[in-house]
């Protein structure tokens, strides 16, 4: 139980913890296991177990609740004494890494100590830091950086950048999106374009034979991009279609030179998929 009653102190956003309000927040992650581990008696004992070690510190002038161990009505949090030596090893790191949050939450450096040891000697390192010249794809350089290729592109991978204030670009890498098959019908020069997502293989391709005639249209709309979305896949894709915009990838993002649509079919081409008159 104190696990779980210290990681709900440690997220509680006020420094301020009211006590049945934190009682009920552990009822509610253990369930039946809050009865099964003592209940209010053994949530009590950390509470106390807490203040002996300085992590609460209870506010007097809240009143007590008057239960059997009686606890105060609201503690408040102590935060945690910045260790000498950290303070020491975060102020030494590359000036390109932020520190702050780590001066304000020392626990935190504790859990990151290896990547940001890692990235500091990167940094450091002229020949490493060098390749920065070069793009990388994202997991090229998180294996580079950090010995694991999947670290960068991963949500703890993106808290961590975050956390330091540093960005992809500054790593000099890019991320690498799922990409998905397209067929073109766009003629050079062609300014909008009007893209069709297929979830079905073979209704792909009835429609990639029907648009090669040049005279086919969904609800009137002449379609010059046709993209095959493999069932749900295709929502990890949606980023490669900066790349198939072309040179400017903010293209994509322009209503007016984009008209996306997706259809779900399973069988046969919509209804009102026809040859234009």
């Amino acid at each position: 139980m104190q696990k779980i009653v210290e990681q709900l102190i440690q997220a509680n956003a006020t420094k301020t913890i009211k006590t049945a309000g934190l009682e009920d927040l552990v009822h509610r992650h253990l369930g039946q296991g809050f009865i099964d581990q003592g209940g209010y008696v053994a949530f009590a004992r950390v509470i106390e177990e807490l203040c002996r070690r300085g992590q609460l510190v209870p506010v007097k002038s809240a009143g007590v609740n008057g239960r059997n161990p009686q606890l105060f009505n609201h503690y408040r949090k102590q935060l945690a004494v910045l260790d000498p030596v950290i303070k020491l090893n975060l102020l030494s790191l590359d000036t390109r890494i932020r520190v702050d949050k780590y001066l304000a939450n020392p626990s935190q450096y504790q859990k990151d100590q290896a990547y940001l040891t890692a990235l500091d000697r990167f940094f450091k390192d002229p020949g490493l830091s060098e390749t920065l010249r070069v793009p990388y794809a994202i997991n090229e350089r998180s294996f580079q950086i950090f010995g694991n290729e999947k670290f960068l592109a991963s949500s703890s991978g993106r808290a961590f950048l975050q956390q330091i204030g540093l960005t992809y670009a500054n790593l000099g890498c890019y991320p690498t999106p799922e990409p998905f098959f397209y067929v073109d019908y766009r003629p050079p020069g062609e300014e909008r374009t009007s893209c069709l997502v297929i979830e079905n293989k073979d209704t792909f391709y009835t429609l990639r034979k029907c648009l090669a005639t040049g005279r086919c249209q969904i609800n009137r709309q002449p379609i010059n991009l046709l993209v095959y979305g493999e069932g749900r896949k295709i929502v990890s894709s949606f980023a490669f279609m900066a790349e198939v915009a072309g040179p400017d990838p903010a293209a994509v993002t322009n209503r007016k030179a984009w008209s996306i649509s997706t259809i779900v079919c399973r069988t046969a081409p919509p209804p009102n998929c026809r040859p234009a008159l």
